[in-house]
């Protein structure tokens, strides 16, 4: 090329020369020469409207790049003559755009405790002209921070995939309402986010939030009148009254009045039922015990009916239908008294007790016979307790003993309801004179005991922090008896923060199960050298007795750089699965290049194979140092045991 230019000059004067060179140099920055020409295709500022090139105009429905098609002519002084030259290229201008998309969750104001639910997400496009214009949104995904997974319903009537403007896309969510569990939530606010890619790939997104309140449901009280039904004229008697409450969510119920036409006051017994948290309410499954103690004088056959009334509120304050029961109590001559002979011990889960029942004829001259005694529920093999001695009748002032042994659960089950074993004992007899049918009836307990189990705390939280981050420290507390019995009340201090509950209480019932682990959690900032933490565990077993655990302290170190390590996975598998765990550990540090040495990673028990902690694999870039910027994988391999193992992890 350059030899040609040469000879073409020395053909030339010189002042052809000059305006030759000219042109030459303004054609330079569109033409090349070799031997043809090529032209370089620049974005035009300005839409081209030369004939026979198409301009703006030609862009097409679906949002296409404006296409340049760019034609360069020209000729080429050569020994035979001029020659025409030719080249045709093409340039790209692409459209750029800016839509946006919007996400409303709509779903239902008020559930109950444990009720199914369904919210529902409207997801939209809207284009930056606000007109239909061919562009669309892609790649939409839909989350909620209290459901999943949100599901793809319908909407995408072309079915491209693609989130048009006159299209709006339907997703669903299924979940429940959580369980009641004292001192939880009365309302739960899920919060909804889309997220996709605009027309250009860029990001979008939108969120919008809706609060459900927990209507809690409106339960039932029950209440049973325990007494004799036969009593001696100008005798104390002592009625006992059972109340419980029922709810189909779970919740509990609130006394507010207790009455007896016959009998006040009505005081609640000292064992009251109340036995878990102690909340002075009614909870599903307890059964609260009050007594009064009355006289009636009359004559022989009077009749006495104690009526008997409950009031209360649900768990929202509302009122709830009275409870009602009744006793009919008629006066004899001949009045037995029959008794459940307390000895003051709980038993024991697994326990084999004997029980005892004794019944007393009060009056002077009478006679019964054919004396006996029931209590259901609570003698082995539903048998009734046996007369141990004693004579044909059973005169006044005389003493019959019956007995039975009764074989204790065994083991706290933590998926009923404790209760107290309930002897609800009738005594019935016939009197010798006249055949006169005489009852007595008597209500007792025995509480089962619990063995004191060991409450046990963990500090967990990364020991090397840079000084001024934020980090989150984790207290792991978990409870162990030898009954299966739970800790009640359970909570943890530390002399750095306020640890706050965050999970572990699958049954939601307030109580810290053997085979629960419960997580607290606070976030702290790292001052220059470091924290040292220390936490306790409190909290009581079953039978009120303390229980309290302190670890031993951890020391947070400050510094220039810090770790940072994450799961990679895999994070699903199948039970006899052999699988291949990953941890990625990285360093951070505005501060400081030296990067980290020594780098190890610890997992727990029963994750990878033989116990071992997992090894390094890749990442270095060979100096044995973890450089800003390097990712180190550490592996190890896992065989995930059979389902009924007792180490599966």
């Amino acid at each position: 090329v350059c030899l040609d230019l040469i000879r073409l000059l020395l053909k030339m004067k010189m002042r052809a020369a000059s305006v030759f060179l000219f042109g030459l140099v303004t054609l330079s920055a569109w033409v090349s020469v070799e031997g043809a020409l090529s032209l370089r295709s620049r974005r035009p500022l300005q839409p081209l409207a030369r004939s026979g090139l198409p301009g703006i105009d030609c862009l097409g429905t679906n949002n296409e790049p404006l296409r340049h098609p760019i034609v360069a002519s020209g000729q080429e002084d050569t020994a035979s003559g001029l020659v025409d030259l030719t080249t045709s290229t093409s340039g790209v201008t692409v459209i750029l755009h800016g839509g946006t998309i919007d996400i409303d969750i709509s779903g239902p104001l008020v559930a109950r405790h444990g009720e199914e639910v369904t919210y529902t997400y409207e997801v939209t496009y809207t284009s930056p002209a606000g007109v239909d214009d061919g562009t669309t949104a892609s790649d939409i995904e839909v989350q909620d921070d209290e459901c999943s997974p949100v599901q793809y319903v319908s909407g995408d009537t072309n079915g491209d995939g693609l989130l048009g403007l006159s299209e709006t896309w339907l997703f669903d969510c299924t979940t429940n309402m959580p369980t009641y569990r004292p001192g939880g939530p009365d309302r739960v606010t899920h919060q909804a986010t889309v997220s996709g890619k605009g027309f250009d790939g860029e990001d979008l997104d939108d969120d919008d939030t809706h609060e459900t309140i927990i209507d809690r449901a409106e339960g039932e009280f029950d209440v049973v009148i325990v007494g004799p039904e036969t009593m001696k004229s100008g005798d104390d008697v002592t009625f006992t009254y059972l109340v419980t409450y029922s709810s189909d969510d779970g919740t509990p119920g609130d006394i507010t009045n207790l009455t007896d036409s016959q009998c006040s006051p009505i005081d609640l017994l000292s064992f009251s039922g109340d036995n878990d948290l102690e909340n002075g309410l009614v909870d599903v499954g307890e059964v609260w015990v009050f007594t009064c103690v009355t006289s009636h004088s009359g004559d022989n056959g009077d009749q006495f009916v104690h009526e008997v009334e409950l009031d209360g509120n649900d768990a929202d304050g509302a009122s709830v239908d009275t409870a009602e029961d009744e006793l009919v109590v008629t006066i004899r001559d001949a009045t037995m008294i029959v008794q459940f002979v307390e000895d003051g011990q709980p038993a024991e889960y697994g326990e084999v007790v004997t029980f005892s029942y004794t019944v007393t004829l009060t009056n002077g001259s009478a006679s019964v016979e054919n004396v006996q005694v029931s209590v259901p529920g609570v003698c082995d093999g539903g048998a009734n307790p046996v007369l141990q001695g004693g004579d044909a009748s059973l005169d006044a002032n005389e003493v019959y003993t019956f007995t039975c042994t009764a074989t204790m659960p065994a083991s706290y089950d933590p998926t009923v309801e404790e209760e107290p074993i309930v002897h609800d004992v009738t005594a019935t007899a016939t009197t010798v004179v006249g055949g006169e049918d005489v009852a007595a009836r008597d209500l007792g307990f025995t509480p089962l005991s619990h063995t004191e189990g060991v409450l046990d705390i963990e500090i967990e939280a990364s020991e090397n922090v840079r000084a001024g981050d934020e980090t989150e420290i984790r207290f792991v507390v978990d409870y162990n008896s030898t009954d299966g019995s739970p800790a009640a009340n359970v909570n943890v201090e530390s002399n750095i923060c306020t640890p706050v509950y965050e999970s572990g209480d699958t049954n939601g019932d307030g109580l810290l199960d053997n085979n629960e682990v419960w997580i607290f959690v606070c976030t702290v900032t790292v001052p220059d050298g470091g924290l040292t933490v220390n936490a306790t565990a409190t909290g009581e077993d079953l039978d009120g007795d303390s229980l309290s655990d302190d670890d031993d302290e951890l020391i947070i170190s400050s510094s220039e750089g810090a770790l940072i390590v994450e799961f990679l996975g895999v994070t699903t598998a199948r039970h006899e699965d052999d699988v291949e765990f990953q941890y990625a550990v990285s360093y951070d540090s505005t501060v400081s290049l030296n990067g980290a040495r020594s780098v190890t990673v610890t997992v727990g028990p029963n994750i990878c194979n033989g116990d071992a902690n997992p090894t390094y694999s890749h990442g270095d870039n060979g100096n044995g140092i973890l450089d800003l910027f390097e990712v180190w994988v550490f592996t190890c391999l896992s065989h995930i045991p059979d389902q009924h193992s007792a180490t599966c992890p």
